[in-house]
């Protein structure tokens, strides 16, 4: 296992950076996510379909932003530590490729798996728009994208490394209590994933010395989540493709505001 990691002088400096963006995103996002209020407003002045759009790219970019932008910059300016140490870096090695491409290939076959469960059909897609073309594709990947990097930056990156001083497996055990506590709103299957999920992650971040390989296998699953669970939902198609996939039952979660976004991933 590669764990290579130079610890500033202030470490606690580093860890109060850390963890209170981590609690400022995550807060921000879950509320704005949560909050019935905002994703009406969307609805009223966009529609209901383009609405559900705007409303759940702001979520992302919100993440984007407090996860990812705002720790990075607080670090660069307060912190004598390049970002380069919190796994933020690319590795050449063939194998580290080799194994991002088999996690991401398993993460998006199990989402795949799972696509036609209930609880899948109710969450995602986050974007519940009944016809998806081009555009909608493009700006639902690029945002998972987004959101994706600056959530494994703070989860596999800076949380994870800012704490290796304290010893690495207090770091993964830390890291992994936190993955899983934003999971726990998703369910119970999801924070039990969650719970091997997470330390597998870090364990293959400290080993390649980069966060690509999180950063690959949790877009996989994101996105196997999402066009799976579009092509299984009966109410939702890709333009010039007819519908098809199960019925939801009665009852489904499909029509209440928190079912419109997953959550964190």
């Amino acid at each position: 296992m590669v764990v290579s990691f130079s610890p500033p002088g202030d470490v606690e400096r580093l860890i109060v950076i850390v963890f209170t963006s981590f609690a400022l995103a995550y807060s921000g996002y879950y509320l704005l996510s949560h909050s019935s209020r905002i994703g009406k407003y969307f609805i009223t002045i966009s529609g209901p379909e383009e609405g559900s759009v705007r409303y759940v790219v702001l979520q992302r970019f919100v993440m984007f932003l407090g996860a990812g932008v705002a720790p990075a910059l607080l670090i660069r300016l307060l912190v004598d530590t390049p970002l380069s140490e919190f796994g933020l870096r690319v590795v050449g090695s063939p194998r580290t490729a080799l194994v991002a491409a088999g996690m991401t290939l398993a993460s998006a076959a199990v989402s795949i798996a799972a696509a036609k469960s209930p609880h899948k059909l109710a969450v995602y897609p986050q974007i519940r728009r009944s016809v998806w073309g081009v555009r909608t594709i493009a700006i639902n990947t690029a945002t998972w994208a987004l959101y994706l990097i600056a959530y494994e930056a703070m989860f596999r990156g800076f949380m994870l490394y800012a704490l290796l001083p304290f010893g690495v497996w207090t770091s993964i055990a830390v890291n992994t209590s936190l993955y899983v506590a934003v999971h726990v709103p998703k369910g119970a299957s999801e924070a039990a994933g969650a719970l091997v999920y997470g330390p597998l992650l870090c364990l293959l971040t400290l080993w390649s010395g980069t966060i690509w390989i999180a950063f690959f296998a949790h877009v996989g699953l994101a996105l196997g989540n999402s066009y799976s669970s579009l092509a299984a939902n009966p109410a939702m198609s890709i333009a010039g493709f007819p519908r098809r996939g199960v019925r939801f039952r009665a009852g489904s979660r499909d029509d209440s505001p928190d079912s419109r976004t997953g959550g964190a991933l």
